[in-house]
């Protein structure tokens, strides 16, 4: 990644870690995040977090591939019910920057939304599987993901 792309990385990782304190009841779980390689999106393995807001849960996501692409998606997953077992479902409403070109001088904007499903393995530990359609990058397959989270109590 040049100079400016990853002044523009910084750049985004203070503007969500300044609104952060102001908007969020804390940090929700930590997890590695897998990219499934379906349609045009390549494997992308990368980090998530979760924060809890008082109608959903925030997911940020910075995910690599093994070329050097970039996805950075931020998304806001609403909470459509939770099960006895504690498995939950949410809607996403996704958008962030793709950096699948190396050559350009920006990175580009993507925006969509999809389903994830939360599953917790144990108390201190879940996994997420989710799909989301993507515009531009996964459209119309849907980008496939899956995480395992550590879940703090």
């Amino acid at each position: 990644m040049n100079r400016r792309g990853i002044c523009l990385v910084v750049l985004l990782v203070t503007t969500l870690l300044a609104g952060w304190p102001a908007n969020a009841d804390g940090l929700r779980s930590i997890g590695v995040r897998f990219v499934l390689p379906i349609g045009n999106v390549p494997l992308f393995l990368g980090i998530e977090a979760t924060v809890d807001v008082p109608f959903g849960v925030l997911v940020g996501a910075f995910s690599l591939t093994a070329s050097g692409k970039v996805l950075i998606t931020g998304s806001y997953d609403l909470r459509l019910n939770e099960s006895a077992e504690g498995s939950k479902t949410f809607v996403r409403l996704t958008t962030g920057l793709s950096y699948f070109d190396l050559r350009a001088f920006l990175p580009s904007l993507l925006i969509g939304g999809g389903l994830a499903l939360e599953a917790p393995l144990s108390p201190a530990l879940a996994v997420c599987p989710a799909a989301e359609f993507l515009y531009p990058v996964a459209f119309p397959v849907p980008m496939v993901s899956a995480s395992g989270r550590w879940v703090f109590p």
